[in-house]
C-alpha cells in the first residue's frame, strides 16, 4: 500500500532512524516523574544519570529490554571517543536518532562543517553529524537498517527502511550507500526532506 503525502514542503516532522548493533558505556538522562518526586528522593524537573553498557541504541535496548527513550552516551567498536544520541526504544529495538525535523526551530539550511559534525539540540530537532553517522555504521560485518518515518500536518503517516545502510568515510564525502527498500512512503523518502546533505 502506498501512502499518499503532501509535498516535503508541508511535512511537519520528518525523523531519520537508523538501527543498529554492538557494546561499551553508555549514559541516560532520565526526567523525573512525580511519583519519585513525591517520595521525596529528588525534586521535579532534576535529571538523574543511569549508566548503561552499549555501543549503540541496539546494544543498549538488548541489554536492557525495559530501557526508555532517551539521551545515552555511546562509543561505536573501534572508535576511541563517545558522544550522545537520542536513542527511541520500541518493541522492535532500539534506534539512533540522528535527524529530527519538526518544523522551523532549527534551521538545517546549514554548512558542510555543520552537517559534518552535527548541530541542534538531541532531544529536539537535530542533525547528529555525518562524522557520528559513520563511525556508527563503519563496521561491514554489520547491517544497518535506515529508517525513515514522516508525518503531516493532516495526521498523515508514512515510513521507509533500506537495508545494509552506511556511509562511506569523509574521503568519500560520506557517500550514502542502501539496500533494499520496504515501507509505505516510496522509493524516494531519502529525498522527502526540503533539506537533503547526505
Amino acid at each position: 500500500m502506498q501512502v499518499t503525502m503532501k509535498s516535503p514542503l508541508g511535512y511537519c516532522t520528518l525523523i531519520l532512524t537508523l538501527l543498529l548493533s554492538c557494546s561499551v558505556q553508555a549514559e541516560l538522562v532520565v526526567p523525573i516523574s512525580s511519583s519519585l518526586w513525591a517520595r521525596g528522593r529528588v525534586h521535579p524537573g532534576q535529571e538523574i544519570v543511569v549508566s548503561s553498557q552499549g555501543t549503540d541504541c541496539t546494544q543498549i535496548k538488548t541489554q536492557s529490554p525495559n530501557a526508555p527513550s532517551g539521551v545515552y552516551v555511546i562509543q561505536p567498536a573501534g572508535v576511541k571517543y563517545h558522544f550522545k544520541v537520542y536513542c527511541e526504544m520500541n518493541s522492535d529495538g532500539g534506534w539512533t536518532v540522528f535527524q529530527r525535523r519538526s518544523g522551523g526551530s532549527v534551521s538545517f539550511k546549514r554548512k558542510w562543517a555543520k552537517y559534518k559534525n552535527g548541530f541542534g539540540n538531541i532531544t529536539q530537532d537535530h542533525w547528529l553529524g555525518l562524522k557520528k553517522v559513520f563511525a556508527v555504521t563503519k563496521s561491514k560485518s554489520k547491517k544497518w537498517i535506515l529508517r525513515v518515518d514522516l508525518w503531516d500536518h493532516e495526521g498523515g503517516t508514512a515510513f521507509a527502511e533500506y537495508k545494509d545502510f552506511r556511509l562511506g568515510n569523509e574521503k568519500t564525502a560520506f557517500k550514502l550507500h542502501v539496500g533494499k527498500y520496504s515501507g509505505n512512503a516510496g522509493t524516494e523518502a531519502l529525498l522527502a526532506s526540503p533539506v537533503y546533505h547526505l
